[in-house]
């Protein structure tokens, strides 16, 4: 099986704790428990046990001197039970649907996983760029016809951790 995009059941939310996986790192926003009308997703492969879930876009204060969506974003990445933080910057994108092709450029900047996870690391950063090639741009929300996603990594010494 390859990863898929999905709406996730009420079961899968239970089962995976996503409502509090948000919570986490929305916590202003999640305060009073799921937002009304909010629909979880992911990117998931069962057959390898595997999960990407969009958990924050990063703000920037933009020209108005208010906060704006920015290009960094964090995704928890569960393999076999292992919680990985990635950051990645979307810059690169193209910068409107109707081009054809369509870019997405996703850059790591940070993964960060469990305490003597770091062996792995070759392995979740193949499986990575897999699930971020199946997210393209915005998992089962949006997706664009002739959508070509570039994922650059490199080997980022450590396990170092992930600033929210």
């Amino acid at each position: 099986m390859t990863f898929a995009n999905e709406f996730v059941s009420e079961d899968d939310i239970t089962k995976y704790g996503l409502d509090e996986l948000l919570s986490e790192f929305n916590s202003f926003g999640w305060k009073h428990g799921r937002p009304a009308g909010f629909r979880h997703t992911w990117t998931v492969d069962r057959s390898r046990n595997a999960l990407l879930v969009h958990v924050k876009q990063q703000q920037v204060v933009g020209p108005s001197g208010r906060n704006e969506p920015g290009a960094e974003h964090i995704f928890a990445f569960v393999v076999d039970g292992v919680r990985w933080l990635i950051r990645v910057d979307k810059t690169g994108t193209s910068s409107s649907i109707r081009e054809n092709p369509f870019f997405v450029r996703y850059k790591l900047l940070e993964i960060s996983g469990a305490d003597g996870a770091a062996d792995g690391r070759p392995t979740v950063l193949s499986m990575l760029k897999e699930a971020l090639t199946t997210y393209g741009f915005w998992s089962a929300w949006k997706q664009v016809e002739n959508t070509i996603v570039e994922f650059s990594s490199w080997e980022i010494p450590g396990s170092g951790s992930l600033p929210v």
